[in-house]
């Protein structure tokens, strides 16, 4: 059995740093201790080529890629989801690290970092237009478009589309239906829209303004009267209007149960024929007064006796029998003397009472106060 011998085969190494400060032969091998990574030569570059790529730890910090120590060409790290992989000799330059993962627009879609210092990709603010959706996708009288952009269709006759709002352009009786419409109203379905009302109570004023011409008797209520429209004099009591009498004057006027009147001066009927009436400012009969100063006498002598004689008899002749008062509104009471004349007698038989003489007088007025 031939002899075996066992060869302990060691390769070139140092620290990562004095690595890089050689240029290994071709096919020589290079250990760094510090990192731990194996390098072969080309003969040209400095520390030569590493031996296959290694994926770092992922780091959470912005631009902790650069401080990955001993990442080399070709090694790839995730910096906060992002796939990175370091393409120059130096991990320390950001630089030198190129995104190889997802990339985005960032028009349409864009990383967006979170709480948890992940980036996550979003939709953009206004990224999708009008222009990445297909018509296909809007249904047949839907009730959309797409042309020029995603908008509302209206038809531009009942609405329309004005400062990117839909707003109502005009709603007609064409438009409404006429089921739509309550007691008092008609119309719709292509009818004009009218209000019906009974014209005995109601009416166009010249303004085409519909106004109150009649209140049907009794529907108005004495509860539907505002308070405050009643001046003095009237009040509401126990649901009916009253006369309320807020100041009678008692010497001329007088109320009873609601009733004015004028108050009563005298108790019997004051005009007389032979009487003076007096009347105050109101047209009130104030008082009154016989307008006789004397009336005859059975006496035969002096003034004011009555006559007694024969027709032929002068004796009692033309003398005063009584004196006649009057009162007018213009002047104060005034006094005229009658003066008698005798023209006899007429003699009545009265039966049991005997034979009743009626003297008969001329008379005439004297001083033009009296005339019968």
């Amino acid at each position: 059995m031939p002899a075996q011998t066992i060869i302990k085969l060691k390769i070139r190494r140092g620290t990562n740093t004095q690595r890089k400060l050689v240029v290994l032969e071709q096919g020589e091998l290079g250990y760094a201790t510090d990192t731990g990574r194996t390098f072969v030569g080309d003969g040209v570059t400095l520390g030569g080529r590493p031996v296959g790529s290694v994926v770092h730890n992922p780091v959470s910090s912005l631009l902790g890629r650069t401080q990955v120590a001993g990442a080399v060409a070709g090694d790839i790290v995730a910096e906060r989801s992002l796939m990175f992989m370091l393409t120059g000799s130096d991990y320390s330059v950001a630089n030198n690290w190129i995104n190889i993962g997802t990339k985005v627009d960032g028009t349409t879609l864009r990383y967006v970092v979170g709480a948890d210092l992940v980036n996550r990709i979003t939709v953009s603010d206004a990224g999708l237009g009008w222009e990445k959706f297909n018509g296909n996708i809007i249904k047949v009288n839907g009730g959309l478009e797409v042309t020029g952009g995603l908008s509302v269709n209206v038809d531009n006759i009942t609405t329309q589309l004005s400062n990117n709002k839909v707003v109502v352009k005009g709603i007609t009786e064409n438009t409404i239906a006429s089921t739509a419409f309550g007691p008092s109203i008609s119309g719709g379905g292509g009818a004009k829209i009218n209000v019906n009302f009974d014209p005995l109570y109601f009416k166009y004023n010249s303004s085409q303004q519909l106004s109150l011409s009649a209140i049907p008797a009794g529907s108005v209520k004495i509860n539907s009267i505002d308070n405050t429209i009643i001046g003095n004099g009237l009040v509401i009591s126990g649901g009916v209007l009253k006369t309320q009498l807020e100041s009678v004057d008692y010497t001329s006027i007088d109320e009873d149960s609601g009733v004015i009147s004028l108050k009563q001066q005298h108790s019997n009927n004051v005009m007389t024929r032979f009487e003076n009436v007096n009347y105050n400012t109101k047209g009130i009969i104030t008082s009154k007064s016989p307008m006789f100063g004397f009336i005859l006498s059975a006496s035969n002598t002096g003034t004011g006796a009555g006559y007694n004689g024969t027709i032929g008899q002068n004796t009692y002749t033309n003398q005063q029998v009584f004196s006649a008062l009057y009162t007018d509104i213009t002047t104060a009471g005034v006094s005229s003397m009658v003066s008698l004349s005798s023209a006899g007698f007429i003699v009545v038989n009265s039966a049991s009472s005997g034979n009743i003489a009626i003297p008969i007088f001329r008379f005439s007025a004297i001083g033009g106060g009296f005339i019968s």
